[in-house]
């Protein structure tokens, strides 16, 4: 089955409130010995959620550092 390809944030301007959608994300290529790293050093003693809650927090963090840049 061939699967379907997401335009980018980028490509759409879409003006939706938080939590309104929620995606699941394929990150391609990422080295499995990162994954680890990340969950064992990162994820594990600092998130209760695991690596997608640290994922989470870290894009937010991310965002909200280009917003403080950006003024």
């Amino acid at each position: 089955m061939k699967q379907a390809k997401l335009l980018s944030c980028q490509q759409v301007e879409i003006n939706l409130p938080r939590d309104d959608m929620y995606v699941t994300m394929t990150i391609p290529r990422v080295p499995a010995f990162l994954v680890k790293e990340f969950a064992e050093k990162v994820a594990k003693p600092y998130y209760t959620g695991g690596i997608s809650e640290a994922i989470k927090d870290l894009m937010w963090q991310a965002v909200q550092t280009q917003k403080l840049e950006a003024r």
